[in-house]
């Protein structure tokens, strides 16, 4: 499988935040990527960090093949809508045939027609690509893969949103058992030494 982006110990700051601390991401061809996470979690910022269009604090990104961005500002003139404008990057990107796509929310402004046509073109489309989105159904229809950033580091998950979202809960829920339990052994051990404390003080 032909490795089309690769990056390593990526580190990027707010202030005194850690926003980004990637140690290592690998992009192949045919990769379907959606890129999630929590307002302000820097899934634009690393979209930049990636296109190599912003240097990051720390760690390198290398490139193996044409790279595109759809960034999430578009420049917007009087005589089209903002729909027509997105349409204009996305028609534009795709029509230089890169390799490997990065989106950031390239369904902003777009009828529902429109959004259908461009999960098409995406889903016919032969390179890799990463999309930041809200649209949950989007990334369902377009995604094999996820990769949220949580806390500044990138968990992939495989499979589209709705695969992804069942596997949280899975986490979730096994988290939830793991501190039950903890609870548990930690009161029996509390109990254990208050008993030994009972029989000290009588013997």
């Amino acid at each position: 499988m032909k490795i089309l982006l690769d990056a390593h110990n990526i580190k990027q700051y707010v202030r005194d935040r850690m926003l980004l601390n990637i140690a290592q991401l690998h992009v192949y061809q045919n990769d379907r990527i959606g890129l999630v996470g929590e307002n302000g979690s820097g899934k634009t910022t690393l979209l930049h960090i990636l296109n190599q269009d912003l240097t990051p604090e720390e760690g390198f990104v290398t490139q193996f093949a044409k790279t595109e961005l759809i960034p999430q500002l578009k420049k917007t003139d009087t005589t089209n809508s903002g729909g027509e404008v997105t349409q204009m990057y996305i028609y534009r990107s795709l029509d230089k045939k890169s390799e490997l796509l990065l989106a950031d929310e390239p369904t902003t402004n777009l009828d529902t027609n429109s959004i259908e046509n461009l999960e098409q073109q995406l889903n016919a489309w032969q390179g890799a690509f990463i999309v930041v989105s809200h649209d949950r159904e989007f990334l369902d229809h377009v995604c094999t893969s996820i990769w949220e950033i949580r806390n500044g580091e990138i968990i992939q998950y495989s499979g589209n949103y709705s695969k992804y979202l069942q596997q949280k809960e899975v986490e979730h829920r096994q988290e939830q058992l793991a501190y039950e339990k903890y609870k548990n052994e930690k009161k029996q051990l509390e109990e254990a030494i208050k008993l030994k404390e009972m029989k000290a003080q009588q013997a």
